[in-house]
């Protein structure tokens, strides 16, 4: 065998040996980028979750408790509490009222806080919105991505938005609502958040 042949079988095992240690240093490891996890949530087109809202204002604290329903085929559904189910199509609002079992419908712009619980809308804005910060950071021992970005509408109360988002389950936490003035007036604090393969069509009916 020549000396060059010896050189060439040398070479190649070890790249093989370099290669093989690499990947498994990659598999290790965790690859998550802060873009991965953002194009991961605009891939989520079914869930359900709990929901509660936090308002804040100069009387206190406001909560109130609901339950959502997202289905990119079927549309959105919020249950606000036990008296109202809120059903939101194109750009018009569907509200049933439970107690008179009655239903009514308003314009799209009438509800600016509710909606935002939708991940659709929220992550939407990622790719249309001029100033759009996003980075990671470790609070209470858990791993958290932040998206931080400006709402738009005009009302000074809903100036801008921070979604947390859990790194290790990829689900979201909050979201924060903040004033033009960068004061949180609003958070809504997602729990039992379940991505679903499909949600009854009964569930999208009014």
């Amino acid at each position: 065998m020549g000396k060059t042949k010896k050189k060439i079988i040398i070479a190649s095992l070890i790249l093989f040996i370099a290669l093989t240690v690499l990947f498994a240093l990659l598999l290790k490891r965790r690859v998550d980028t802060p873009q991965e996890y953002v194009d991961y949530l605009r891939t989520i087109t079914c869930y359900s979750s709990d929901v509660n809202y936090f308002v804040i204002n100069d009387k206190g604290q406001f909560e109130e408790k609901a339950r959502l329903y997202y289905d990119a085929e079927k549309g959105y559904r919020l249950e606000l509490g036990e008296d109202r189910v809120y059903f939101y199509i194109k750009d018009t609002i569907i509200v049933k009222d439970l107690k008179s079992n009655r239903s009514y419908t308003l314009k799209e712009d009438f509800d600016v806080f509710y909606k935002w619980a939708f991940l659709r809308d929220f992550v939407e804005l990622i790719y249309t919105n001029e100033e759009v910060k996003i980075y990671s950071e470790n609070k209470e021992g858990k791993n958290y991505l932040f998206i931080e970005l400006y709402i738009p509408g005009g009302n000074k109360n809903i100036d801008k938005g921070i979604l947390q988002v859990n790194t290790d389950t990829k689900a979201p936490e909050k979201l924060c609502i903040l004033d033009f003035k960068g004061n949180i007036k609003a958070e809504i604090v997602y729990s039992n958040f379940i991505i679903e393969k499909e949600l009854n069509a009964a569930l999208f009916e009014h």
